[in-house]
Parts: C-alpha cells; structure tokens; sequence
C-alpha cells in the first residue's frame, strides 16, 4: 500500500467482494458479527471450528483471486488492528467485549526525538495524537490511565519533558475561524529562523508548510546509475540525423531504456499517428540515435516532471513533439522564448 489511493482501492474491492461473495455464502445463523477495516475482518463465529475452516475455505476458492488467513482468540483475547479485543464474562452467563491499546512484540516506544531537526509542531502532534487514541481505544477507566503513564514514560525517553507532555494534553480554548490565507509557502525547516519566518509570512496572510531537507534516508538512498538509461523519472531528449538537427523531448516515470524501446517500437512499425518521432522519420527519411538518448531533467513528483518536460520543449530549437506538453504559467511562457532565442 505504497500509494495514497491503495486503501481506497482496497477498501472498494472488498465491499464489491463482500457483496458479491462473501454475504452469498455466510451463514447467517452462525455468526454474529462481521466487521472489517481496509483487508481486515473481525468475525464473532457461534458455529463449529470445522465448519469456520470450511468456510475459509470456500472464501479462498473465490476466482477473484484473494487468499484469507484466519488468527483465533487466545484465552479470551485478540488483537485486531491496534486494539486488543477482551471476552469478559459476567456472573450472569452473559460476555461483553472490552478493548484496550495493543502493541507488537517488537514494539519499542521509539518516536520522533524530541531534539530532532523538525518543526515544533509536528513534535507536539505526536503527543496529541498519542493521547487522543487512548480515551477513543481503552474501555476501563483503569487501562486508560495505565496507558497514559506508559506514553508519558515513553515520550520521556524520547526527550519530551513530562511537563511540556502534559502542557500539550491541555484543552485548548476553541479559536476563532482564521481567514482564507492569500497563498501558501512550502520552506525546508531550520531551527529558529524558520519560526520567525513562519510569523513574517503569516503577516502578509500566507500559511507555511515546512519540511526536512536532509534526512539519513535522503543521503543513504540515492541510487547511483551507471548506465543512464537505468534512470528513471527523467525529462529526456532523443536527436535526429537530419541536415538540421531536430530533437524529441520526452518525460517518463519508468526506466528511460523501456520508454526508448517503444520509440523504436513506433519508428520501426511507421506508427506515424501516434508517434512524433515516427511522423517526422517518415516525412523526412531520417533517423533517430535511439542510443544516444540524454537526460536532461530529473524530479520525483510527477507534476513537477510533466512542467519541466514543457520548459525543455519550449526552449529547444527544431523541436519534433506533436505538442507543447503541460500549460506552464503565463510568466513562463514570457521568458523561455527569450531562453530559446539566446
């Protein structure tokens, strides 16, 4: 679930898998509930064991190919997402259900460090947003303050002070409705100058955003390509051999040799409608130095990408492209003519 859309997407299936599968073949009277979160399904079973396999069993066998794995209570306790499901019963023959906070194994209350280079308020998010779970997840007024003493210790290891922990668990007078900001500003974060800068903008009615430029994942991570046809998310340029040299200015999220390989593709099967490259080696009789493909642009965001291909468009001579690629702003569209020109 790497992209944003993926719960979304999950969440959909499901349901069209619950509706046109799974409700068909549940037995009503041998359950009492079924709830589920994204691709996780809590299920109160009143049937037999067997009968529970088999119907996982027929819930695998679906053509929609999906596969369940089935985890049981253990002495009247399960954990189902970050809650643990308690069984209690009662004198009276009756059970209830009790939730409280759950953790893996392997947790290890490590957080973001208190003296770590982000802004003051995502550090103080992280304690609120601890907190806020708490009331929301334990049901025993015993469990919830258990579980504010332990993320209070844990914050403490962490760097955050008790006091400042507890300033933050504070009610807040309910603010007034802020105006609309006239615009909004994204800075990478640096201590203390970024506050003052943050009051300064909020001055002229713009919201700020900032961000860690340097981080230990940015610098360990960065792939180094031997072959530049192994990048990817590039802004490339392919040339031709014609008397007056024209050039295909393209952009791709994929390996740049993939994105090549389909020009080749196009030119070499006369795909002239829909390839660039192929209308103009037809109208010209010329050829396109597939290998000699450069980049000339880089950037992870794929709107930033699409911008820079149309920037690169706009200042290339002789340009092949059947268009002129993303709308830039009207700024942009005065001053890379004269880019061009120069």
């Amino acid at each position: 679930m790497g992209s944003s859309v993926s719960s979304a997407v999950a969440c959909i299936f499901m349901e069209w898998f619950e509706c046109e599968w799974a409700f068909r073949i549940l037995p009503e009277p041998k359950h009492a509930l079924w709830v589920r979160y994204v691709d996780d399904v809590f299920l109160i079973w009143k049937g037999t064991r067997e009968q529970l396999d088999a119907l996982v069993d027929i819930l695998n066998s679906s053509p929609f190919g999906i596969k369940f794995t089935i985890e049981f209570e253990v002495d009247g306790r399960l954990p189902f997402l970050d809650c643990l499901v308690e069984k209690l019963h009662s004198s009276e023959g009756t059970s209830t259900l009790s939730t409280s906070l759950y953790r893996k194994p392997t947790h290890t209350d490590r957080y973001l460090h208190f003296f770590s280079n982000h802004h003051p308020i995502i550090k103080a998010g992280i304690v609120k947003t601890l907190a806020s779970r708490i009331p929301v997840v334990c049901a025993k007024a015993a469990d919830r303050a258990a579980e504010i003493d332990r993320f209070i210790t844990a914050l403490e290891k962490n760097g955050y002070d008790r006091a400042y922990t507890r300033k933050q668990l504070r009610p807040r007078r309910i603010e007034r409705r802020r105006a609309k900001p006239a615009g909004t500003v994204s800075l990478n974060y640096v201590p203390v100058l970024s506050e003052k800068l943050a009051r300064m903008l909020h001055g002229f009615g713009l919201r700020s955003f900032f961000r860690t430029a340097n981080t230990i994942r940015n610098m360990l991570s960065k792939r180094r390509f031997h072959n530049v046809h192994e990048r990817f998310d590039v802004v490339y340029q392919i040339r031709c051999s014609c008397n007056m040299p024209s050039f295909y200015t393209g952009e791709t999220t994929r390996r740049l040799a993939a994105r090549l390989r389909e020009h080749k593709f196009y030119v070499a099967y006369d795909m002239y409608e829909i390839s660039p490259l192929a209308a103009h080696s037809r109208a010209l009789k010329c050829q396109f130095d597939f290998d000699a493909g450069k980049v000339v642009d880089s950037d992870a965001n794929a709107l930033k990408l699409l911008k820079k291909e149309a920037a690169h468009i706009a200042v290339t001579s002789n340009g092949v492209n059947f268009d002129e690629g993303a709308s830039l702003a009207k700024s942009w569209t005065l001053v890379l003519p004269c880019i061009r020109s120069n």
